[in-house]
Parts: structure tokens; sequence; C-alpha cells
């Protein structure tokens, strides 16, 4: 089924309130020796600084990151097979 689902990214600001919600749940992590995972003032800093980057993952409006590539009938649906045109 992936060569028929289209994936879209979610808005900045949503990943930024998942991404708030998942420091708040480790802020008090800690390994086995009792030391913390994650030094809340660094991941401040890091945070602070990267979360200008979040629009730069957004998909642009209005421009199709799909190619289809093929059709296929299943249950008497009929699916695109699509191929997505995001390039690392």
């Amino acid at each position: 089924m992936a060569r028929h689902c289209r994936r879209v990214t979610r808005p900045a600001d949503d990943i930024k309130g998942l991404i708030n919600r998942l420091l708040e749940v480790m802020w008090d992590l800690t390994d086995t020796m009792g030391h913390r995972l994650i030094n809340k003032k660094s991941m401040n800093k890091v945070w602070g600084i990267q979360q200008k980057h979040l629009p730069c993952f957004m998909d642009p409006v209005g421009v199709d990151l799909y190619t289809k590539t093929a059709t296929l009938v299943k249950g008497g649906k009929v699916l695109d097979g699509v191929e997505e045109d995001r390039h690392p």
C-alpha cells in the first residue's frame, strides 16, 4: 500500500508542539546510574536555535511532490501508483 499513499508533512506549529511535549517528558529521564539523559540548559539552547528551521521541512503549497507511475484496481477501487519526487 505504500505505493498508493501520499504523505504530507505536518504544519510547523504541530511539529514544534510535538517536540516540546517530547522534551517535557524526557527532562527527568535518567540512565541506570542516575545521570540525566538530557542537559536541560543545553537542549533549550539548541532547540531555541533549531526551531527556526522547521518551516524548511514543510511541503510547499501547490507543489505536487508525487509522480503517478501506474494504476491498479484492488477491491473494485482504482488506485494510483505514486512515487515521491523528494530527493535528499
